[in-house]
This record gives C-alpha cells, sequence and structure tokens, in this order.
C-alpha cells in the first residue's frame, strides 16, 4: 500500500497530525484524515505496475478555502495491483470530485482507466456558516429594532 500526503513543508519527517488514523473513504473528510483510496483495477493480473495520476477538483461558482489547489495534479505515482484492487492512503486537501486517472506501465495493452471520486464539504464547516449566518441575522434584526425604536420616540417628540 502506498502513502501519499496532501501537504509538504522543510520537516518531512515530522508526522502529520492527520496521520493518526486512517478513514474508509466514505468518511474522508478535507484536511483531517487521510483516507484509505481503494481503486478497481479490473483485469489487470497482481502485480501490475499502474501509473495512477489525481488531479484536484476544478474551481466552480463557489471556490474551496484553498483555491491555488482547484484544478492542479496532486498526484502521480506507480503502484502496484493487490487483488485487483490499487490501494493507497491520501489527506485530501479540499471537498469537490477529484480525477484519477490509471494506466499500465508495464507495456500491457490496455486503455487508461478514468476514476472520479467525491469528497463532501466538512460538516464542521457547513454548521459554522449556518451558525454565522443566524448570527448576522440576528444582529441585522436586533439593530433594525433599536434603530426603528429611536425613530419612533425621536418622531413621537417632534
Amino acid at each position: 500500500m502506498s502513502t501519499a500526503w496532501a501537504h509538504g513543508d522543510e520537516n518531512h519527517g515530522a508526522q502529520h497530525p492527520a496521520q493518526e488514523r486512517v478513514v474508509p473513504l466514505e468518511k474522508a473528510v478535507p484536511d483531517q484524515h487521510p483516507a484509505q483510496v481503494v481503486l478497481d483495477a479490473g483485469e489487470w493480473p497482481d502485480g501490475t505496475s499502474v501509473r495512477v495520476k489525481m488531479f484536484a477538483p476544478a474551481s466552480g461558482v463557489l471556490s474551496t478555502d484553498f483555491p491555488r489547489v482547484e484544478g492542479t495534479p496532486l498526484l502521480d505515482s506507480t503502484m502496484a495491483v493487490n487483488a485487483g484492487k490499487v490501494r493507497f492512503t491520501y489527506l485530501f486537501p479540499i471537498r469537490g470530485t477529484y480525477h484519477i486517472m490509471l494506466e499500465r506501465t508495464d507495456g500491457g495493452k490496455s486503455v487508461p482507466k478514468p476514476v472520479t471520486l467525491t469528497i463532501p464539504e466538512n460538516p464542521q464547516e457547513v454548521r459554522n456558516l449556518f451558525l454565522l449566518l443566524a448570527g448576522l441575522f440576528g444582529l441585522g434584526g436586533l439593530s433594525g429594532y433599536i434603530l426603528t425604536r429611536w425613530r419612533v420616540r425621536s418622531h413621537a417628540e417632534t
């Protein structure tokens, strides 16, 4: 199994805090825990050398909180097929649909296999957005109430 991390810095030897727990792909949350990615290699025999290229989601209407990554190549690695699957661990940096291309590198004749993976938004960020919007709505309502009372009082005195 191969391990690929979305973050890199001068201190490659240090363990990223997220490396402590690997989650299944279905439970992947951007930039929190690495996910175990299992891709079907189809009829390719065990031990077949496969080039795995992964691209970040392209920017859409709403940008992510890490726009520099959007639409860029994230992974270009050679891995081996084991039990008909290609497995690796990856810490996904942003939400969205990742495009992966699997190609045989051992000279065998085959068509490259495209795969897409969708990583949902972090539920905590969605919750925080709703709390912010509710707070702003409440602050706007309170401000409107205070200004309306002040205006009504000033008109009543004249």
